[in-house]
């Protein structure tokens, strides 16, 4: 069915570890990092819209899940982004990783919550 997804999941920005520190600002021109959180979080903030505006959609939860799955190394980086160097971590990151936050709660609560489907897809190792 439906609209959208089309990604293959070849190498994508995600995959070079644009979660890295801070931008400092010397870069008259905006860094790949800044340009690719400006995509990214209001794609995630649509996302949690979407969850909480439909709880019980299993549909939209399954939708949902795999698409993080598909990019569970972007989600990966933001977090370990975070675990690894806080103090470096940059605006961006912080909304990246409290999105990804609502969007696991919003899973974890749904209706696939209590199955062990949601745990075994982010525990899975990803293979490219």
């Amino acid at each position: 069915g439906g609209g959208g997804g089309g990604g293959g999941g070849g190498g994508g920005i995600g995959d070079r570890g644009e979660f890295g520190g801070a931008d400092d600002g010397s870069n008259v021109l905006m860094s790949p990092t800044h340009r690719f959180h400006q995509l990214l979080i209001p794609s995630l903030r649509v996302l949690v819209s979407m969850l909480a505006s439909l709880p019980h959609s299993e549909r939209l939860h399954r939708e949902m899940l795999q698409f993080v799955v598909e990019r569970i190394q972007v989600v990966r980086g933001a977090f370990e982004a975070l675990w690894t160097r806080p103090q470096a971590a940059s605006d961006d990151t912080l909304r990246t990783v409290k999105l990804l936050t609502a969007m696991f709660l919003s899973l974890s609560t749904g209706p696939l919550g209590s199955s062990d489907e949601l745990l075994s897809a982010i525990e899975r190792p990803h293979a490219n």
